[in-house]
């Protein structure tokens, strides 16, 4: 059983699957982590995934639920960053409060990101870029909440390194 699944986003990956799911306006709980290697700040390049989200009958015949939603990325100091790796992990919740399953049972899931809008996994200085992401999985209570938390980690222009991480709930 899957707990954590990391992708890395080199030529950002897997082949795109159409899914349901619906969002409202307000973003999603988010953290910045940020190391300098070069002399200097690394860019801050802010991420918006849609929260909550609205997960929908699976697709896939192998999971009960899927959502799906899409990252914007947006950097504002100037300077191109390169997004190095994305990793997620979904867990059961119920109204965004997570909920330890029980001993010997765990989240089974399978998040598949499509290829970006623009410029493969790179956001230009001052742009933006856009990844639709989807996720499939069947919980142990068999309910549909849950709080999936995503981690992209970006290198920029001069070397510098940084990461986000973000806390989108699915109703």
């Amino acid at each position: 059983m899957l707990r954590k699944l990391t992708r890395v986003l080199a030529p950002l990956l897997i082949m795109g699957l159409g899914g349901c799911g619906g969002s409202s306006p307000t973003a999603a709980t988010t953290t910045t982590t940020t190391s300098s290697p070069s002399p200097g700040l690394a860019t801050v390049t802010s991420v918006f995934v849609p929260d909550p989200a609205t997960a929908s009958p699976s697709s896939n015949p192998n999971f009960t639920w899927q959502v799906s939603f899409v990252l914007t990325f947006t950097e504002t100091a100037g300077v191109g960053e390169t997004i190095t790796s994305l990793s997620y992990v979904l867990q059961q919740a119920a109204g965004g409060i997570i909920i330890i399953p029980p001993s010997g049972q765990a989240e089974i899931y399978q998040g598949v990101v499509d290829t970006p809008t623009t410029g493969g996994p790179r956001v230009e200085g001052n742009g933006t870029n856009s990844i639709p992401f989807h996720f499939f999985y069947t919980l142990p209570d068999g309910g549909r909440g849950a709080v999936i938390t995503i981690t992209p980690n970006f290198r920029d222009d001069n070397g510098n390194v940084s990461s986000q991480t973000l806390t989108l709930r699915v109703l």
